[in-house]
């Protein structure tokens, strides 16, 4: 059975048929969370904000070229690693 459309709602929001959807991306990383039709907009949008925060603190941005840059990489490469183990859990 095909997905129902999404429908934008606002900045990374959106709704379909079973429910709301808050979308947050910084950089490389991206999250998502559903939450139930009739919740409103203003949770979803503090969930974006303070999710926001926490993407801004494990992914910073590097100066091109330095070794902090290939720090924050490997970092980067750690934080999509453990994301992923918890995802098949």
């Amino acid at each position: 059975m095909p997905r129902s459309p999404r429908k934008r709602l606002g900045e990374g929001i959106f709704r379909d048929a079973t429910g709301l959807s808050a979308v947050v991306a910084v950089r490389e990383l991206q999250r998502e969370k559903r939450f139930p039709l009739g919740t409103a907009l203003e949770e979803l949008r503090a969930w974006r904000k303070r999710t926001r925060v926490d993407l801004e603190a494990i992914a910073p941005r590097a100066t091109r070229g330095t070794l902090a840059a290939v720090r924050l990489s490997l970092a980067s490469w750690a934080v999509a690693v453990q994301a992923a183990q918890e995802g098949r859990r």
